[in-house]
């Protein structure tokens, strides 16, 4: 069942790709996967912000509590 609603949602997808939208309004909008690339890079840029805020904001020393 997993599966086949995984198949639906690929090709539904991929549908949604080749089919251009009506009438774009941008310039962007008549890029064909403008919209999955975005998603990607943003996605990318967002859990590397998150790495390095989490590196250099909030971890601490391994003895960070035995010093007195």
């Amino acid at each position: 069942m997993k599966v086949i609603l995984l198949v639906l949602i690929f090709v539904f997808g991929l549908m949604g790709m080749l089919i251009p939208p009506g009438h774009p309004e941008f310039f962007w909008q008549r890029i064909p996967v403008f919209d999955l690339i975005f998603g990607l890079l943003g996605c990318a840029l967002l859990i590397l912000f998150s790495e390095a805020l989490g590196k250099y904001f909030l971890l601490r020393r391994e003895d960070y509590y035995d010093e007195p």
